[in-house]
């Protein structure tokens, strides 16, 4: 029966990478003998073929992250063109609604009016609103709802279809 392995030494290893090889070769040899070149061959075969798988699977990784690159941009740009168009018909819409808004004001205008007032007809007095129980202001007496319109405040027009008054004062009756 012989001995198989390292020689006997203080130190599990030597540290040093050119005598692990040479001991690792000794070791080798020493269990299964000397190489045959059939031997030593299909080694260098074997290492050869995967070594070029290993190439063919890091070419297959390569191609694959830029499949997954440009699908990833192809998403961006998906997600842009629709933001664009989200931000396009929002501002169809503004834009539509601005136009809606300014289509009575335009006609208001159109007919003389001012855009927003209404007139009252010519003779015929306009009641001040009364507020609501409960809901008496500061502001001489009107409310403080907000959307009411406020009593216009000017004096009433005389009327153009009664004939002209003399310079006289006008009689009681």
């Amino acid at each position: 029966m012989n001995y198989v392995g390292r020689p006997c030494a203080a130190a599990p290893a030597t540290g040093n990478k050119n005598q692990f090889d040479r001991e690792l070769h000794s070791l080798i040899t020493d269990i299964f003998g000397e190489l045959t070149e059939e031997d030593k061959e299909f080694i260098k075969a074997s290492a050869e073929a995967a070594k070029a798988k290993a190439q063919e699977a890091a070419k297959a990784d390569a191609t694959k992250a830029k499949a997954q690159e440009a699908a990833k941009t192809d998403a961006i740009k998906a997600k842009t063109q629709e933001a664009a168009k989200t931000d396009a018909t929002k501002a169809k819409a503004q834009e539509a609604a601005k136009t809606d808004a300014t289509k009575p004001k335009i006609e208001e205008t159109a007919k003389g009016e001012k855009p927003g007032s209404t007139q009252p007809t010519v003779g015929t007095p306009t009641k001040p609103s009364t507020p609501a129980a409960g809901s008496s202001s500061s502001d001489g007496g009107e409310t403080s709802g907000g959307n009411a319109p406020k009593p216009d405040s000017s004096p009433p027009k005389p009327d153009d279809s009664a004939p002209p008054k003399s310079g006289a004062p006008p009689s009681k009756n």
